[in-house]
């Protein structure tokens, strides 16, 4: 049976009894020490406790509905409550772990583009080496007076002595020889130069003098700044 039936069965009950307790004060008095009176106070009080245990019940019965029904709506609101607050934590640790991971992408991509420039660079640079290399060959190969220019270059670097020798590749050996006298002149602290030739030498030329030896070759210039470039990249 359920609650709210119990409770209209007491109700019934209880009003059942008041009806009878006031049929009573209707009625003539009774002697007291007659067995009608003794039976009929017993009657009174039985229907009197009944009905205090009906008025009892039935106040327990809708209290208790009472508090059911708002233990229902707290928990219902507390549990609301609580799921929500789950969803939004649930929520802002997925968006922080999303910008934690964004950011390490980002920044490693960042790293990717930064080597990547380097490299090119480096690259672009070697390379760059590498084509000035062939057009001053080309240009000397060209252009005979070139390795005298670079000659006299050289020569004003030597501050000590006044006898050279100057080694260039056999091809080159004939313009050097053929303006000895113009170098000179150029050089005043020169007295003789002495050309050899020398086939391991491919473009530009090595000087040797009292104070040392000067490496005016063309492929250890351009790797002298090969080395200063991909020292630099490093």
């Amino acid at each position: 049976m359920s609650n709210i039936a119990f409770s209209k069965n007491i109700m019934r009950e209880y009003n059942s009894s008041r009806s009878f307790l006031d049929q009573l004060k209707t009625t003539h008095a009774v002697a007291d020490n007659t067995p009608a009176a003794r039976w009929t106070r017993s009657q009174i009080e039985e229907r009197y406790r009944l009905a205090h245990e009906a008025g009892t019940h039935l106040g327990y019965a809708e209290g208790y509905a009472r508090g059911e029904a708002n233990g229902l709506e707290i928990g219902l609101e507390a549990g609301i409550s609580q799921v929500r607050q789950e969803s939004e934590a649930s929520h802002q640790e997925a968006i922080a772990a999303f910008a934690q991971d964004l950011n390490a992408t980002l920044e490693r991509a960042q790293q990717g583009v930064d080597q990547w420039y380097s490299d090119a660079e480096q690259k672009l640079a070697v390379l760059a080496i590498e084509i000035a290399q062939r057009a001053i060959s080309q240009e000397l190969s060209i252009n005979q007076e070139a390795v005298l220019q670079i000659a006299k270059q050289v020569l004003n670097e030597v501050t000590t002595g006044n006898h050279v020798r100057l080694r260039v590749n056999p091809i080159q050996t004939a313009i050097l020889d053929s303006r000895r006298e113009e170098i000179l002149q150029s050089i005043s602290h020169l007295r003789n130069i002495e050309v050899i030739a020398d086939p391991n030498i491919s473009d530009g030329l090595i000087v040797e003098s009292d104070s040392g030896v000067i490496d005016a070759r063309i492929e250890t210039y351009l790797q002298r700044l090969t080395d200063q470039v991909t020292g630099e990249a490093a």
